[in-house]
């Protein structure tokens, strides 16, 4: 069992880095020609629930708005009780326009009204009675059918005046201009006095305030990737907005519904969503920044952006690991074009599998120790010196970021020990000085405070030769600093 194996016993820590000088970095080669070690920011793999997340710019809107017409002519009188820019309820009474003409009208026409209903009781007594007259052959035909006549001609009269009477009752309740939903009114057009008809502007808006609609525009791409459907948009995103004065509005909002159509000029598609605005912080005709995430209900593993290479082909990660068997570091080795000539060497069966991973050990892991004249090897039987790790690259694929850490869908596993920083110090299959630092036993840390509580590093020069060696300010050994690290993941 490797050491990283029988030394991940405790709880994986979440992202672990160092911000070191960048002398950290420069570690020349011990006396003897021992090949020099770069030192690295290592840390665990750690697990998290992915969380797409895009930000869009977003147009506030009322839900409901109304405008306030005149649907009659006269002079206009403001409500006592209505204050412009005021909050009104629905059935309040804004203005009203002189009554009095209407009422005229009113009156009129049920006298109208009136006096049809008396000629008409007037002529269907008298074609009772010509009818009578008629059926005793007393009477004659023209005289009977003058009198039905004029009854049907009263009586159509008699609808024509109740049709009136109708448009004057309107008319005359238009008079009064109520409020028709609950809201907040804006500046009113015309005060007291002035002279209004149909055809004037509006009198006042009055708009809802709560709840309100925030309107965002998505490209379709998006749209598709992200959820695929409106059900899916519904019940997996969390919405939220940030205001223009860069603070997060405290309400979450739900989406109500999409475009029916998408504009192919842009190919985006509009999306509404409600917020509860009890406090009115959020007017109509505001913009804000929408910020649209989708949890998904599967965990993955996350590590910091530093961690993550991109070659123009894949993204690809460091892991680091403290031994390999044969086989395993032949297939990774198969796997690197640098080694492509000497691995179809093996293959065409010019040269054998264990001479070649022989020569690949010894060119890189072995040196001759000037003091004894022993030659030393940093890798054999399988296992890295004490104070080393190997470097072996993993492609992965990346799941939803949110700028603070990628996670990775594929490649790698929560536990897995990767090079955090210093990547573009190594490659594959060299051997690297981790040192790391534990976020996870001061969360909720500011970056400030973790910069200043990192151990000071400092750089001795011990001889001409430019050999260096770091120093902390608690010295650790290195086989207790390695335990340390090891005991936080297995990368094997």
């Amino acid at each position: 069992m490797s050491r990283l194996t029988s030394l991940a016993m405790g709880t994986l820590v979440g992202v672990l880095i160092l911000n070191c000088h960048s002398s950290l970095f420069a570690q020349p080669g011990a006396p003897g020609g021992a090949p020099a070690r770069v030192s690295v920011v290592a840390g665990t793999v750690a697990e998290t629930v992915p969380v797409a997340q895009k930000k869009y710019v977003g147009n506030v809107e009322a839900i409901e708005q109304v405008d306030s017409v005149a649907r009659v002519s006269g002079t206009l009188k403001v409500a006592s009780d209505f204050k412009e820019g005021s909050h009104v309820s629905k059935g309040q009474l804004l203005f009203e326009i002189d009554p009095i003409p209407y009422q005229a009208e009113v009156d009129a026409s049920l006298a109208a009204i009136q006096e049809t209903e008396a000629r008409i009781e007037y002529a269907q007594s008298n074609y009772n009675r010509l009818n009578d007259l008629f059926e005793k052959n007393a009477g004659s035909r023209d005289a009977k059918e003058n009198a039905f006549s004029l009854l049907q001609s009263l009586k159509a009269q008699l609808a024509s005046a109740q049709a009136k009477l109708t448009l004057a009752q309107e008319n005359l309740k238009y008079t009064k201009v109520y409020a028709e939903l609950d809201g907040r009114a804006g500046r009113r057009a015309y005060s007291s006095g002035a002279y209004v008809s149909p055809q004037s502007q509006a009198l006042v808006r009055v708009v809802q305030m709560d709840p309100i609609y925030v309107r965002f525009t998505m490209s379709e791409r998006d749209y598709l990737n992200m959820f695929g459907n409106l059900k899916n948009l519904k019940e997996t995103s969390s919405i939220s907005i940030t205001l223009p004065n860069d603070s997060n509005y405290n309400q979450t909002g739900e989406i109500c519904f999409i475009d029916n159509s998408v504009k192919s000029t842009t190919d985006t598609i509009k999306i509404w969503a409600k917020f509860s605005n009890p406090d009115e912080v959020l007017n109509p005709g505001g913009v804000v920044t929408v910020n649209l995430s989708k949890k998904t209900a599967e965990s993955a593993a996350s590590v910091l952006p530093s961690a993550v290479m991109f070659d123009g082909r894949t993204n690809y990660v460091y892991i680091l690991v403290d031994s390999i068997d044969d086989e395993s570091l032949y297939k990774e080795i198969s796997a690197d074009s640098r080694y492509a000539k000497d691995v179809e060497a093996v293959e065409k069966g010019e040269k054998s599998k264990d001479t070649f991973l022989a020569e690949f050990k010894k060119k890189r892991y072995e040196y001759q120790d000037p003091k004894t004249n022993e030659t030393v090897s940093e890798f054999s039987d399988g296992k890295v010196a004490e104070k080393f790790l190997m470097v072996l690259r993993r492609d992965v694929t990346l799941g939803p970021s949110d700028g603070t850490v990628e996670t990775i869908l594929s490649g790698v596993k929560p536990g897995d020990l990767v090079m955090m920083d210093g990547v573009n110090k190594a490659r594959p299959f060299d051997l690297v000085r981790p040192f790391y630092r534990d976020l996870a036993k001061d969360e909720g840390a500011s970056r400030q405070s973790e910069k200043e509580s990192a151990p000071k590093q400092t750089v001795e020069k011990k001889d001409e030769s430019t050999t260096a060696s770091v120093k902390t300010e608690k010295a650790q050994k290195p086989k207790s600093a390695r335990a340390s690290l090891l005991r936080r993941g297995d990368a094997a």
